[in-house]
């Protein structure tokens, strides 16, 4: 029998990891936690985050972005450039408002895919698009719906 060696990572040295996989092309893989992107991510859904260039961005996908030293997976809902420089803009689908403007340095990776209970979706272009063209309405029915089903579960 071998006995295994632990390692331990913290957190910055994960996100290195991360970071250095993704530059290689490789795909990684993160739990997700938190509603802000209620219904189509939910908390402990797995989302695989591949490498994307900036200029293959398109409004609609979703992200994942440092913001406060956090790693947060969020919809794309704008991007410009001022002086040569790209700046994007996320909002989670039950957040009304967005995260503010992001430096294009901020981008991590895209999210193509999630596994929910042991089954893949792949997120919908046509999703993304309704999502974009109908704000704020998505916010407005996602914050309802995790509403209800809150006082549901108070209610069981």
């Amino acid at each position: 029998m071998i006995d295994s060696e632990q390692v331990t990572f913290d957190q910055s040295e994960v996100k290195n990891v991360g970071r250095d996989l993704l530059n290689s092309k490789a795909a990684i893989k993160l739990r997700l936690g938190g509603y802000s992107m209620y219904p189509n991510l939910l908390p402990d859904d797995i989302a695989t985050v591949e490498h994307i260039e900036p200029a293959s961005l398109r409004l609609g996908q979703v992200l994942v972005v440092e913001i406060d030293n956090r790693w947060v997976a969020h919809r794309l809902v704008q991007v410009r450039t001022t002086n040569g420089i790209l700046y994007l803009e996320t909002q989670g689908d039950s957040v009304f408002k967005s995260d503010g403007v992001l430096d294009a340095r901020n981008l991590i990776g895209v999210v193509n895919q999630v596994e929910r209970n042991g089954h893949r979706i792949v997120l919908s272009r046509v999703v993304s698009q309704i999502y974009l063209l109908l704000l704020p309405l998505p916010q407005l029915a996602s914050r309802i719906g995790l509403k209800v089903g809150r006082k549901l579960k108070q209610l069981c």
